[in-house]
C-alpha cells in the first residue's frame, strides 16, 4: 500500500472514531438501578503500643502483662487463631481500650453505663452509624479513661478512685470476656497462703463460703462501692469488722471454681462490676 493511500485511510478512521460516543467499560459503569453504596464510616484510630512476640509467649500471657483482655488483642490484630502466634510477630496492644462482646438484647446505652464511657465515644471508636442498632456477637472496642457520664451515674465512693493492690502478683486473667462469658474481675497469681489485704478501708459485709467463689470476703467502702476477694484458703475476718489497708483479711488459695492458687478481685459500684485496673495504683501494694 502506498504511503499516501495509508494516510488517507488513517484520516477516515480518526473521523469515524470521533463520531462514536465514548462507552464506559463494564467495570466503570454506574448503573442508575444499582447506585454505589457509600463507604463505611472510618473507625477512629486507637492509640496502641507494639509488642514483639517472644519464644514461649502465649496470647494469655501478653494480655495479662498488658492489662487488656485476650479478646481485645484478637479484635485489634484481626487474629484468626488466638492459639497461633509466632516469635518475632508484632502485635498491637491498645493503650486505651478494652473489648466487649455484644450479648443478645444488649443496648449501647447499657454497655456505656457498664464501662462508664459515653455511648457516642464508643460509637465513634467502632464506626457505628446507628447507635440504636448493634448486633449481638460483635466485638466493640471500649475506650478507657474517657467517661463523659459523671452526671448520669450515681456518685462513686471516694475510696474507689484510688485502690491499693491486695497482694503482689502477675495478672493471669483480666477483666472482660473470657471463654464466651464475662469475667467480672481480675485474677492475680499468688502462692497459696499469701496474705490478702483490703484495697481500701471499709467494713466487712461478707466473709465465708460463696459458691463458685469458694471462701470469699466482701468489703463495703461506702458510697455504693465494694470489693470482693475470692478463692481464699482461709478467711481471717468476720462480718461487721472494720478494716484498713494493713489488715490481713484472708489468705490466698484455690477454693471454689478455680484451676490454681490465685486471688480473684472484683470492684463493684452499686452491684455493677468495674475493671479493677482502672482504679488500682500500679506502684502501691498493701496500702
Amino acid at each position: 500500500m502506498k504511503p499516501k493511500t495509508f494516510a488517507v485511510i488513517l484520516s477516515v478512521l480518526a473521523v469515524l472514531w470521533a463520531a462514536v460516543p465514548a462507552v464506559a467499560r463494564l467495570d466503570e459503569r454506574v448503573l442508575e438501578s444499582a447506585p454505589y453504596e457509600a463507604p463505611p464510616a472510618a473507625v477512629a484510630a486507637a492509640p496502641h503500643n507494639l509488642y514483639e512476640v517472644k519464644s514461649g509467649d502465649t496470647l494469655s500471657d501478653i494480655a495479662g502483662r498488658s492489662g487488656v483482655s485476650i479478646e481485645t488483642l484478637v479484635a485489634v490484630n484481626g487474629l484468626a487463631d488466638r492459639d497461633n502466634i509466632r516469635a518475632g510477630q508484632l502485635l498491637k496492644v491498645p493503650a486505651d481500650c478494652a473489648a466487649h462482646l455484644v450479648q443478645p438484647g444488649e443496648t449501647l446505652s447499657e454497655i456505656a453505663m457498664m464501662y462508664r464511657v459515653d455511648a457516642g465515644v464508643i460509637a465513634s471508636r467502632n464506626g457505628l452509624a446507628d447507635i440504636n442498632n448493634i448486633i449481638a456477637g460483635r466485638q466493640l472496642l471500649i475506650p478507657r479513661g474517657v467517661t463523659g457520664l459523671e452526671d448520669a451515674l450515681p456518685a462513686i465512693g471516694p475510696a474507689i478512685r484510688q485502690l491499693a493492690w491486695p497482694l503482689a502478683g502477675e495478672i493471669t486473667s483480666p477483666f472482660g470476656l473470657r471463654d464466651g462469658g464475662r469475667h467480672e474481675g481480675i485474677d492475680i497469681a499468688a502462692v497459696e497462703g499469701t496474705p490478702i489485704r483490703p484495697a481500701a478501708p471499709g467494713k466487712v459485709a461478707f466473709a465465708g463460703p460463696r459458691g463458685t467463689y469458694g471462701l470469699a470476703v466482701i468489703i463495703d467502702h461506702g458510697g455504693g462501692t465494694s470489693t470482693l476477694y475470692a478463692h481464699c484458703s482461709k478467711v481471717l475476718v468476720t462480718e461487721g469488722d472494720a478494716v484498713n489497708t494493713d489488715t490481713v483479711i484472708a489468705l490466698s488459695g484455690n477454693t471454689g471454681h478455680s484451676t490454681g492458687p490465685h486471688l480473684h478481685l472484683e470492684v463493684l459500684q452499686n452491684g455493677v462490676p468495674l475493671d479493677p485496673l482502672t482504679f488500682l495504683k500500679r506502684e502501691s501494694y498493701y496500702g
